[in-house]
C-alpha cells in the first residue's frame, strides 16, 4: 500500500512539475493533426462528390447525343463497357509516277518514299478518345518526313484526311532507251489530300465497327456510299546532270465526285472483314507541270480518277480485340499516250485493344 501511494505522489509531483506550455503545445499539435486528417478526408470526400458529378454530367450529355443516333440494333449495337484502351503499329507508304511524251521522246518515272513506322495509344471514353502517337525515326533524326492523318468514322458522314510532307523519293527515270536511278533528296513532295463519304445504309452498316471499334457489327450488312474527294499536291524536282534530270514542278489539284459501295462481313460475331471502294471522277481539275521554267497545263481526259479503299479484318475475345486495317488512295490524272500522273498514298494499321 506504501508503495502504491508513492507511486501515486511521484506521478503527481511530475506531471505538476511538466512545464504547462510544453503539454499545452503537445496537446495543440495533436488536435492540429486531427483536424488536419478531418479535413483531408473531407477534400477527398468532396473531390470524390463532384468527380462523380463530372462523370454522370458526361454520361448525360453522351446519353442525349446517343438517344439521337437511330440504327438497327439487330445489326448495330454500342459496346456495353465504357472505356477502351488501344495500341496501335501504323505503317505509311507513297508512289508517284509520271509518263511525258515531249517530241517524240518518251520519259517514263517511279518513284517511291520511305516508309514510316509510327507507334500510337489511345483511350476512349464511350467514344470520346484522346491519343498520342511517336514516330521512333523522328527520335532519332533519321527520317525527315512527316504525315499527319485525321479521321472520322460517323454513322451517316465520315472522312479521312492527310497530310504529307516527303523528301525522301527515290526510284527510277527511264527516258528514252538509257535508265537512270534517282537518288534520295532529288524530289521534294508537299500533298493534301480528303475523302469524305455518306452512307446511305447508316442504320445497319457501321465503319466505325472496323476502324474505331467504337461500335460493334452484330450481323453482316453492307451499304452504297457517295462521295467527295479533294487533292493538292505539289512535287518539285532538282536538277541533276548525271542522270539527266531536269528542273520540274509538278501541281494536282482537283476534285471529285462519285459512288461506291462497302461491306462488313460477321462471322459468329467473333470475326468482322471490310471492305469498301469509293472510286470519284474528276471534275475539276487544275493541274500543271512547269519544266525549266515553261509551264504547261496538264490536259483533262474522262475518266480521271480518285479512288479511295478500306479494308479491316478484326477479331473479338471476350473483353479484348485485335486487327489490321487498312486504307489506299490512289489518283490517275492524263493519259499515258501523252501527259499522266499516278499518285498512291496507302497507310496500314495493326490494333490490340481492351474494354472494361
Amino acid at each position: 500500500m506504501k508503495n502504491i501511494i508513492s507511486t501515486i505522489l511521484f506521478l503527481f509531483v511530475a506531471i505538476a512539475a511538466f512545464p504547462q506550455q510544453t503539454l499545452r503545445q503537445k496537446l495543440d499539435s495533436i488536435v492540429q493533426v486531427r483536424r488536419l486528417k478531418a479535413d483531408s478526408i473531407i477534400t477527398r470526400a468532396d473531390s470524390a462528390i463532384k468527380a462523380n458529378r463530372v462523370g454522370e454530367r458526361l454520361d448525360s450529355l453522351i446519353d442525349a447525343k446517343q438517344a439521337k443516333s437511330n440504327f438497327d440494333t439487330d445489326y448495330i449495337s454500342r459496346p456495353k463497357e465504357k472505356w477502351t484502351l488501344k495500341a496501335r503499329g501504323n505503317l505509311f507508304g507513297a508512289h508517284i509516277g509520271t509518263k511525258l511524251h515531249d517530241d517524240g521522246v518518251k520519259s517514263i518515272t517511279s518513284l517511291t518514299a520511305d516508309m514510316k513506322t509510327t507507334i500510337s495509344f489511345a483511350a476512349s471514353y464511350r467514344g470520346i478518345t484522346l491519343g498520342l502517337g511517336v514516330n521512333p525515326a523522328k527520335l532519332f533524326k533519321k527520317n525527315s518526313d512527316y504525315e499527319l492523318n485525321f479521321n472520322q468514322y460517323g454513322p451517316r458522314f465520315g472522312f479521312d484526311v492527310t497530310l504529307l510532307s516527303a523528301n525522301s523519293y527515290k526510284g527510277t527515270t527511264r527516258v528514252g532507251d538509257n535508265e537512270f536511278n534517282v537518288p534520295k533528296g532529288l524530289v521534294h513532295q508537299r500533298a493534301f489530300t480528303t475523302s469524305v463519304y455518306y452512307s446511305f445504309n447508316h442504320r445497319r452498316f457501321s465503319y466505325a465497327a472496323a476502324f474505331s471499334q467504337s461500335y460493334d457489327q452484330l450481323r453482316s450488312a453492307g451499304s452504297l456510299l457517295a462521295g467527295i474527294s479533294f487533292l493538292a499536291m505539289r512535287t518539285k524536282g532538282d536538277a541533276n546532270e548525271d542522270i539527266g534530270m531536269q528542273k520540274f514542278r509538278i501541281y494536282m489539284g482537283h476534285v471529285g465526285i462519285g459512288a461506291g459501295y462497302a461491306y462488313n462481313y460477321v462471322i459468329d460475331r467473333r470475326w468482322l472483314i471490310h471492305a469498301s471502294f469509293l472510286p470519284t471522277v474528276v471534275v475539276i481539275n487544275r493541274s500543271n507541270i512547269t519544266i525549266n521554267g515553261e509551264k504547261e497545263k496538264m490536259p483533262y481526259y474522262f475518266p480521271s480518277l480518285f479512288n479511295t479503299g478500306h479494308f479491316a479484318v478484326i477479331h473479338y475475345f471476350k473483353n479484348y480485340f485485335a486487327g489490321v486495317t487498312a486504307v489506299v488512295n490512289a489518283s490517275i490524272i492524263g493519259r499515258s499516250d501523252h501527259q499522266q500522273m499516278t499518285y498512291v498514298k496507302w497507310r496500314a494499321r495493326t490494333v490490340f485493344g481492351i474494354r472494361f
